[in-house]
């Protein structure tokens, strides 16, 4: 499975909860450096999800 297919399964019940305001950050080489893949606030609660494979945790 992709990193992609992983941020978007969770980017789709992210959307589906209530009180629930979320983004996919989109990085790059003009990103800052240490933001996580997809933002979140929940009930007033930030998270921050960074989606990593098995493959690209080694790299």
């Amino acid at each position: 499975m992709l990193e992609k297919d992983i941020v978007n399964v969770i980017m789709k019940y992210l959307r589906s909860l209530p009180n629930c305001f979320c983004w996919k950050e989109h990085g790059g080489m003009y990103g800052t450096a240490g933001i996580p893949d997809i933002i979140a606030c929940v009930n007033g609660r930030f998270y921050g999800f960074e989606v990593k494979t098995i493959n690209e945790q080694f790299l």
